[in-house]
């Protein structure tokens, strides 16, 4: 699965057969929705990690601004406590970050919490140059909110459509497309609704794909998948608790020992 038609090429140049699947469509687009009980307090929110090249500075001109963070786990203590302090004490008046900050680490923020935060912001924000598919960029659009987004390459930009996302150029550029796209007061129903109709196309197509290497249509209990579903497609366990759930049959087969090798042994599974 390639995320973009780029990668999708390169990978097949390569000898390998691809499909451009955007990554995006894999959202469960149930836990991003808009919130019109809440009120927009502020011009703009960035939801991205703590790192330079989310280029977290190209947002500091905007009048007011949220951001949505975490650090990895694996970063040693002091390097978290250092870029949080930093971070914190670099904010501009006006911008603040939404997750609690204790023992210097942040808290991550559950969907619920993020939902509620993006429906206090008038825009959404994405500001990397290089990076995958940038969840964050689908989650706006789906609860309701127009970005504001640089250029970039690595597919967050699969389902960007010109009234609902404006690409910027330079910093300053930044806090004008904020302004521009913050005007309109577009209904957030609509930003979603555009969002979800570029996803069903992708999914409709990916659907079809899986059927046919399936060999038939499948009857779920979602009707958006032809397959079990998972929100991102992420489920987390251990190897054995994914064997004794799977409704498919694992036979082996023996190959022929490679010279001066023992054989060796691969799974292939069917139905």
């Amino acid at each position: 699965m390639a995320n973009t038609e780029s990668e999708r090429k390169l990978l097949c140049r390569l000898g390998v057969e691809a499909r451009y699947i955007p990554q995006n469509m894999f959202i469960d687009e149930s836990m991003y929705h808009p919130r019109p009980d809440i009120e927009r307090s502020y011009d703009a929110i960035y939801n991205a990690q703590l790192a330079p090249f989310k280029r977290h500075y190209l947002a500091r001109t905007i009048p007011s601004c949220a951001y949505i963070t975490k650090l990895f786990s694996h970063f040693p203590a002091e390097h978290k406590r250092a870029s949080i302090a930093k971070f914190l004490g670099e904010l501009p008046r006006g911008h603040t970050v939404l997750n609690d900050i204790a023992d210097g680490d942040v808290r991550l923020m559950d969907h619920l919490q993020v939902n509620r935060a993006l429906a206090g912001a008038h825009v959404g924000l994405c500001l990397s140059k290089v990076e995958g598919a940038m969840y964050a960029s689908a989650e706006y659009l789906l609860a309701g909110l127009p970005v504001v987004s640089t250029p970039s390459a690595g597919g967050r930009d699969a389902f960007f459509h010109p009234d609902t996302c404006l690409i910027v150029d330079a910093p300053r550029a930044v806090q004008d497309g904020v302004a521009a796209m913050k005007a309109p007061n577009l209904p957030p129903d609509y930003v979603r609704s555009v969002t979800i109709g570029f996803i069903d196309q992708q999914r409709d197509a990916f659907n079809r794909f899986i059927d046919a290497l399936r060999g038939r249509a499948a009857q779920t209990s979602d009707r958006r998948w032809s397959f079990a579903y998972h929100h991102k497609l992420s489920q987390f366990g251990s190897l054995s608790d994914f064997d004794a759930s799977s409704p498919m049959s694992a036979a082996p087969i023996r190959l022929a020992p490679r010279a001066g090798g023992r054989a060796t042994e691969r799974r292939t599974v069917r139905r």
